[in-house]
């Protein structure tokens, strides 16, 4: 078997990955548009599961030759210790890369109005429900108005029945790029002739690994953007969906500047909206512009599943655009 031999399943399964993202896609933009519109939500949903069922099924295959391959190495080769050590390398490098910029000096817990929260002190512009507690940093409490800070907290709360979500998709990103980067290491000893098995079944653990990567971070992603979209819908019901919304722009804006060291904070900078005018500065996606968000998000965040240098996962989160456009046709 050669490359050639390998064309059309390979041809199968990126027309598949570009079939399924279209069709989620246009279910995705219909529910942006209506979220509270029941067949809108069921149809985005269905084509989730859809495209759930056909990504176990490829992976399923792939895993079952990756299996096939590491079984025959390990019992004819000599140097399967070093494919181990590497296993090992890449795992510890990942598991430093995947912590969050959630480092606090100290937490404790405040009372601000009606709200009771745990402040990360000295913490990132941001906001996360720990599986626990409802934890604010402490720049963000400096720069929301009462009225957005309950938003933000009723839009994490929102988040309690997928709070084990984001470590679980994230865990499997990471574990199927690390057995991506094995098969193309199998693929060099085989080449060196360190071991024997199978052209075929190398060619195909190689050929077929970033395309089925890409349906795999597809799916995770699209779930994730699933949750955020209903912790926000959540936001929006309990304190107002224009209050969420600045909340929103205010943590973009902050958070960038932040993370690019600029000290905010020493300027006397602030960041001034009208929560009553914030669903008219939202202009609406078109089908195009999603399928290409789509597209990119899954083939970047599959690229550089562990975004290192910025301690977090990319792509975990809607574009901000997206966000508030939803909230925007609340009713």
């Amino acid at each position: 078997m050669n490359w050639l031999q390998l064309l059309p399943p390979l041809i199968m399964i990126l027309v598949l990955y570009f079939a399924f993202t279209y069709l989620v896609a246009e279910s995705y933009h219909d529910y942006l548009r209506r979220p509270y519109r029941k067949m809108s939500r069921m149809f985005f949903k269905f084509t989730l599961v859809t495209l759930v069922t056909i990504t176990l099924y490829i992976t399923v295959l792939w895993l079952r030759i990756f299996l096939q391959v590491i079984s025959i190495m390990i019992m004819t080769s000599p140097y399967s210790i070093i494919i181990v050590g590497m296993v090992l390398i890449l795992l510890s490098i990942m598991l430093l890369g995947i912590r969050r910029l959630t480092k606090c000096s100290k937490v404790e817990r405040r009372r601000v109005g009606n709200l009771e929260l745990v402040v990360c002190v000295n913490g990132p512009v941001n906001a996360w429900f720990n599986g626990r507690d409802i934890v604010i940093g402490d720049k963000l409490l400096e720069i929301l108005s009462p009225v957005e800070l309950e938003a933000v907290y009723y839009h994490e709360e929102g988040h309690k029945k997928f709070r084990y979500m984001t470590l679980i998709y994230a865990s499997i990103i990471a574990l199927w790029w690390l057995l991506m980067i094995f098969a193309f290491v199998i693929d060099l000893l085989w080449r060196l002739g360190l071991f024997k098995v199978s052209g075929d079944l190398v060619l195909i653990l190689v050929g077929y690994s970033i395309p089925i990567g890409w349906f795999i971070v597809l799916t995770i992603m699209l779930r994730m953007w699933f949750g955020e979209h209903e912790a926000d819908l959540y936001g929006a019901r309990k304190a107002g969906s224009q209050y969420l919304m600045s909340a929103l722009i205010k943590h973009y804006i902050y958070g960038f500047l932040d993370e690019s060291g600029v000290l905010w904070e020493k300027t006397g900078f602030n960041v001034g909206l009208n929560t009553l005018k914030a669903s008219s500065i939202v202009q609406e996606p078109s089908m195009r512009e999603i399928f290409v968000m789509l597209i990119k998000g899954s083939m970047l965040s599959f690229a550089i599943p562990l975004d290192v240098l910025r301690k977090r996962m990319p792509q975990t989160h809607p574009p901000l655009s997206l966000r508030l456009y939803m909230l925007s046709h609340i009713p």
